[in-house]
C-alpha cells in the first residue's frame, strides 16, 4: 500500500530514529515527500509503529493535536475532522495521494487508555470495491445499521462473559458463531456446505462443547 509518509524530524534523538526503522521492516520510501513513487509502499502496521514512537515527542503531540495553523498570515483548519468531533482525539496525520486514496492515523487517550489506529484507503481503492455510502439502498443501510448494534452488543456480551467467567470456557463458546453462520447459510442464503466443510463445522461444534464442560 502507499500512504503517504512523515517526513521525519532530523532533530530526533538518533535512537528513536534507529527504533522505528527497526519497526518499519515492511516500509520503503522513495522520496523525502512520501508522494507516489514507483517502489514507495508501506504497511498499517508500520503507520502505527512509527507514530506510536513519535507520540512519546512533547513537540510532536502539542503539533498533531492542532486544530488549525497560521502560515503566511492564513489560518488552515486542520483536516483531522476527528480533533473536533470525537471526544479525547489527540492526533496524528491524514494523507491522500492518487495511488494511496485517503487514509487517516487517528489517535485518542480517554483516561489511562490511549489508541492509536491506522485507515488506509487503499485497501479499499485497489481491490475495487469502493462504494460512496451515501448512494447504497435503504434497505443496505438500514442492515448496516441494525448489524453495527448487534456487533457492539454482542462485544459487551462476550467481555461481561469474560469478567463474570473463565477465558478457556467464555473464548471457545464465542466461536461457536462459526457454526451459526453456517446454519443461517444453509437456511436463508440456500448455501449447500459439501462433507468435508460439514465435518469442520462439526468439529469445530465438537470442540466448542467438550471445552465447556465442566470438569
Amino acid at each position: 500500500m502507499r500512504p503517504t509518509l512523515w517526513a521525519i524530524d532530523a532533530n530526533l534523538p538518533i535512537t528513536q530514529i534507529a527504533t522505528m526503522r527497526e519497526r518499519m521492516g515492511n516500509t520503503v520510501a522513495v522520496n523525502s515527500v512520501g508522494l507516489d513513487a514507483e517502489g514507495a509502499h508501506s504497511s498499517p502496521r508500520d503507520m502505527v509503529s512509527i507514530a506510536t514512537t513519535l507520540m512519546q515527542d512533547p513537540t510532536f503531540r502539542t503539533t498533531v493535536a492542532r486544530t488549525d495553523a497560521r502560515m503566511n498570515g492564513q489560518n488552515f483548519a486542520a483536516t483531522n475532522k476527528l480533533l473536533t468531533s470525537y471526544e479525547g482525539a489527540t492526533g496524528v496525520k491524514t494523507g491522500h495521494t492518487t495511488d494511496a486514496g485517503y487514509c487517516l492515523v487517528g489517535s485518542a487517550t480517554r483516561g489511562d487508555r490511549s489508541v492509536i489506529v491506522a485507515v488506509l484507503g487503499a485497501f479499499v481503492g485497489v481491490t475495487g470495491k469502493w462504494r460512496n455510502p451515501f448512494v447504497l439502498p435503504s434497505r443496505s443501510l438500514t442492515f448496516l445499521v441494525l448489524s453495527a448494534f448487534a456487533t457492539g452488543a454482542s462485544w459487551v456480551c462476550y467481555f461481561r462473559a469474560l469478567k463474570v467467567g473463565e477465558a478457556a470456557k467464555v473464548a471457545p463458546v464465542d466461536k461457536l458463531s462459526v457454526v451459526l453462520v453456517a446454519v443461517f447459510a444453509v437456511a436463508f442464503l440456500g448455501e449447500r456446505p459439501a462433507a468435508r466443510e460439514w465435518l469442520g463445522i462439526g468439529l469445530v461444534a465438537l470442540g466448542v462443547l467438550t471445552l465447556s464442560f465442566r470438569r
